[in-house]
């Protein structure tokens, strides 16, 4: 056999290197031997995520004033592009983000508050479009209201069963254990964390005050990474033991009003920093507000000396920066063409008559400022369906 010697762990090594999005790396990987292809599914390119996993608990509940249940809802990201002509191979063609949830139908990219979708059925046909993975956003929606929360997912349940969002600025954590292949409990009770109560008591990390709360929370290389307001960043292995990995980001002189949110982004850890209102309130200008208010930092982390470093446009190396309310990736503007690189795309908020729409800004680096994505812009717009 091909991978005869090899011990399972190296061939899970290999597996992690891989993109299973490409449908390249996952049938070259499949074709080593029969049981390398235990190691990772075959390529579906638009396989939704299944309603019920049987490895995560159907329901959480998550005791505030009152207790309150949510369950998972799912959706993909994927990117579309048709393929070239024959024989004319360095012909590239633009290219479609689409958001599916487990019907297959169309979901907004970027905001769950945009109600103006028609929710279409989509089919592609594989003959004509190229179809890769771009993320995997999970969702814990309320049984009581109209409320969603992002929700970070842990890759390896098998044996890192988890899960861990933010709600308010509190981290919340929940997790479960087995019998045989299913989940002991179907609504898993979520609970309140703290990493400063676990960061190795080190004084020179600084600990959190009443004011500094928590922003985001990702899966990022195994584990449960989290930044607070502060850009203190901290993370969590499947021993549920937490560890400082980045100090706070110097203090900025722009808006108070901000955001942080965590982004990977060719395997590296991106903190992207909002300044400035996210909605655009009655009577106000909408170009006042992108153009005076909106602003846009990104740093990544050096993990020797547990710092953020800011980053130049230049050095985003024409990548885009996705960042939504409960999603968040990169692409590269060279798989748009047309579409301009070094920037941040980001949801905003119009008020028109007694109707709250969602539209999509975006930050260009390298000039720092701020505009409405262009209406020609094809990079959100369906692809043809059949």
């Amino acid at each position: 056999m091909a991978d005869r010697g090899l011990p399972d762990e190296l061939i899970e090594m290999i597996r992690e290197y891989l993109d299973p999005k490409t449908r390249m790396h996952v049938a070259q990987f499949r074709a080593v031997s029969k049981s390398w292809r235990s190691f990772i599914p075959s390529f579906n390119p638009l396989k939704p995520p299944p309603q019920d996993h049987p490895l995560l608990p159907s329901r959480f509940g998550i005791h505030l004033p009152t207790e309150s249940l949510y369950t998972i809802q799912r959706s993909i990201v994927y990117h579309i592009a048709p393929y070239p002509p024959p024989h004319h191979n360095d012909e590239r063609k633009q290219g479609w983000l689409m958001r599916l949830d487990t019907n297959q139908k169309l979901l907004p990219l970027l905001s769950w508050r945009d109600g103006g979708l028609e929710n279409p059925r989509v089919m592609i046909n594989s003959l004509d479009f190229g179809v890769r993975e771009v993320a995997r956003p999970y969702l814990l929606a309320s049984n009581q209201d109209k409320n969603y929360l992002k929700l970070a997912v842990s890759l390896y349940v098998e044996f890192f069963p988890a899960v861990m969002l933010v709600r308010d600025g509190v981290l919340y954590l929940g997790k479960w254990s087995y019998r045989g292949v299913k989940v002991k409990q179907r609504c898993v009770q979520l609970t309140r964390v703290n990493p400063d109560e676990d960061d190795g008591n080190d004084p020179s990390c600084g600990k959190m005050s009443n004011s500094d709360k928590y922003d985001d929370v990702i899966f990022y290389k195994g584990k449960f990474c989290v930044v607070s307001q502060s850009g203190k960043a901290a993370a969590m292995d499947s021993s549920f033991k937490w560890e400082v990995i980045a100090f706070p980001v110097p203090i900025s002189m722009w808006d108070k009003k901000k955001k942080k949110y965590l982004v990977e982004s060719l395997r590296e850890l991106l903190l992207v920093e909002r300044h400035g209102s996210t909605f655009v309130a009655k009577g106000h200008s909408e170009e006042d507000m992108l153009t005076k208010e909106v602003k846009f930092k990104v740093y990544k982390l050096d993990g020797n000396w547990k710092q953020w470093i800011e980053m130049e446009g230049s050095d985003l190396d024409d990548r885009m920066l996705v960042v939504g309310e409960d999603c968040c990736f990169s692409v590269s503007s060279r798989d748009f063409p047309g579409c301009q690189g070094n920037c941040v795309l980001f949801s905003y908020e119009v008020w028109r008559g007694k109707t709250i729409f969602s539209k999509i800004g975006v930050f260009h680096l390298d000039v720092g400022t701020a505009s409405p994505l262009e209406a020609g812009t094809n990079i959100f717009r369906s692809p043809p369906l059949i």
